[in-house]
């Protein structure tokens, strides 16, 4: 399959590598579809090199640049090249700079069919200094400008080269990780180093790999001529977003609620075993709730020119943010976008899709529902231990689904309907498009509950009992994996919160639900996400255990078990402590009464050895006591 055109080489470059280099180019010179939002090179995805290199998401952190028909782009880092894959497919002029001679040769192999794409290895210094580009893409890479395998001699340096090579009214594109982002802040390893809080204290140690807080990077691109920036914040991070939120959206009235609902997972741990690091979500809301929220975003996505004016002719103005969903097939992915107006317009064609027994509506334009989820209502009563609060809230949900339901259907009615979601002893169904009716997607109005999301739809109607026990299904998964404060043990399963879940509505859970719902959910899965099945049957073990501890977490529990004994344990000490003094007393006086006893016997020797001692110098007394003798000795 490979045809790739050789690499050019411009300079020496640079050794960075991460290891995965050459089973990628064997990859791709073996792939047919290299597009970069590929099936097939979603499929080869195994580990955290194979999805940072490989994964249709990559391409999300560029979808809301508005590249201009013909660009010239200039990719800095070009790495495996799927950037430099997307820009080259959106008409652009791509020359992919990449540092490293064999990263340079996956790049172009990744890019092989794309005349518009060429592949170079070298520096931003070996550069022809009268090659100017409208755009320039600088994505994980000014934070390696100050260390060896960088090369550069620092980030001043390497924006400086940047702002020289961009023509008039060209901007530069840059993502890096922010030193203060939520991820860090609450101890998460830092992405280059490997250690928890480096970043929040300003790396110590010899000049290195380094990221920099909004304000310094902010100050830093200003002092290099960059005096237009536009800021994003890409959720979890720049590397595979699913939301990137516009900075205006942090001076909405309505914020608050409003981010909290477009993103559910400020912090995910995507090249690393997740540990549970505290409540993220809340800390987030907290964060936003005192406008710090930009200021907190685990990276950033800055769009930065030399001139006045000129970052709206790549970011639109009319954005507040764009939503591209989680991890889905090809066929299945849609993008969204929110306006200052809170309008969310979908991007795209409108065309419905369907596969087997499963329907998408792409959805019309619309107003975006304000107000708070059910969801969110569940997460601030297990936030506030309020099991009370937290059975109203589901019960509401349940009574929504029930007064949605009717009668099922006959099953000679439902020929060519059938579907997992519908057993045929049902008795009870919901409309098609209720798949995903879960409490996330009822937001509470001044007119009731709103049911937000009819993106799914089956083919036939959905059993009331089976959509609802794979909301649970849904909400005992989140409460497991996502951190969020509740009231039961750090490692609860996926099937406890769930029974705990169930005994809270009139849900009646056959012995075989969870088994019938874990097939059913399989099936989806498969259809939508693709994937291995057997990945796709571990997460939905309700043997699944809560995040691992970090050793402080650890900590503090054992701490909070030791105080609850530690009342008890005080009295017993002074307890002790009395009998001690009593023991020392009684010790004493008997130590007393031996000196006076000790004291006593010494005088009554020395009595003993007077008295022998004048007997024995009188002689009067020797007479005496001759004659005492005398009778006794006849």
């Amino acid at each position: 399959m490979s045809g790739a055109p050789p690499v050019r080489r411009i300079g020496a470059g640079v050794p960075y590598v991460d290891g995965s280099e050459e089973g990628l180019l064997h990859l791709l010179q073996q792939a047919v579809d290299l597009s970069s939002g590929s099936d097939e090179l979603d499929s080869h995805i195994v580990d955290w090199p194979t999805r940072y290199h490989l994964s249709h998401q990559r391409a999300n952190l560029l979808r809301p640049i508005e590249v201009p028909e013909g660009a010239s782009v200039l990719d800095v880092g070009a790495g495996a090249g799927a950037l430099a894959r997307y820009l080259g497919e959106r008409s652009a002029s791509v020359l992919a700079l990449e540092g490293n001679m064999a990263r340079a040769e996956v790049a172009a192999e990744r890019c092989r069919d794309l005349d518009a794409v060429e592949v170079v290895c070298g520096s931003m210094e070996d550069l022809a200094a009268e090659e100017r580009f409208d755009l320039i893409t600088v994505v994980g890479v000014l934070e390696y400008s100050g260390a060896e395998i960088g090369g550069a001699a620092g980030a001043g340096r390497l924006l400086e080269s940047v702002r020289r090579h961009l023509r008039p009214g060209g901007a530069m594109v840059l993502a890096i990780e922010n030193q203060l982002g939520l991820k860090y802040l609450m101890g998460g390893m830092e992405d280059h180093r490997g250690e928890p809080w480096v970043g929040v204290e300003d790396y110590p140690g010899p000049p290195g790999v380094r990221t920099w807080s909004r304000q310094a990077l902010s100050t830093m691109l200003q002092q290099h001529g960059f005096v237009d920036q536009r800021w994003l914040a890409p959720f979890p991070d720049y590397k595979l977003p699913s939301v990137i939120l516009d900075e205006s959206i942090y001076q909405q009235p309505d914020r608050v609620s409003l981010v909290e609902q477009l993103v559910l997972r400020p912090v995910v741990f995507l090249d690393a075993v997740p540990a549970r690091f505290g409540d993220a979500a809340a800390a987030h809301r907290v964060f936003v709730g005192a406008d710090m929220g930009l200021d907190v975003a685990s990276s950033f996505l800055v769009v930065a020119t030399p001139d006045e004016g000129a970052a709206t002719r790549f970011v639109r103005a009319d954005r507040l943010a764009w939503l591209f969903g989680g991890h889905r097939r090809s066929i299945w992915r849609r993008r969204r976008v929110l306006t200052p107006d809170e309008q969310l317009l979908r991007e795209g064609d409108g065309h419905v899709r369907a596969e087997a027994w499963l329907r998408q509506n792409p959805g019309d334009d619309r107003p975006f529902a304000v107000g708070r989820t059910l969801g969110q209502e569940i997460n601030d009563a297990l936030r506030a231990h309020d099991l009370d609060t937290l059975k109203v809230v589901l019960q509401r949900w349940w009574a929504e689904l029930v007064s949605r339901a009717t009668a099922a259907p006959a099953p000679t009615e439902l020929e060519g309907a059938m579907h997992p979601f519908l057993r045929p002893m049902a008795t009870r169904v919901l409309p098609a498009d209720h798949l995903d009716a879960g409490p996330s997607n009822f937001v509470a109005s001044e007119g009731g509950l709103v049911f937000i999301d009819d993106e799914w739809e089956a083919s036939g109607p959905v059993e009331l009992e089976m959509a609802a026990a794979r909301a649970l299904l849904v909400v005992s998964q989140e409460v497991v994996m996502s951190g969020v404060h509740h009231p039961w043990d750090l490692g609860i399963t996926v099937g406890e919160v769930f029974d705990h879940l169930v005994a809270m509505v009139p849900l009646e859970v056959s012995p075989t639900m969870f088994d019938e719902l874990a097939a059913a959910e399989l099936a989806l899965q498969s259809i939508v996400a693709g994937g291995r099945e057997d990945e796709i049957r571990r997460a939905l073990d309700p043997a699944l255990s809560g995040l691992a501890a970090r050793p402080d977490e650890r900590d503090r529990r054992e701490l909070h078990e030791l105080r609850e004994v530690v009342p008890g344990l005080r009295a017993r000490g002074r307890q002790l402590e009395a009998e001690q003094v009593a023991h020392l007393a009684e010790r004493q006086a008997l130590v007393d009464q031996l000196a006076a006893q000790a004291v006593e016997l010494r005088r009554r020797t020395t009595l003993t050895g007077l008295a022998a001692a004048g007997l024995a110098r009188s002689p009067r007394l020797r007479r005496l006591a001759r004659r005492v003798r005398a009778p006794r000795q006849r």
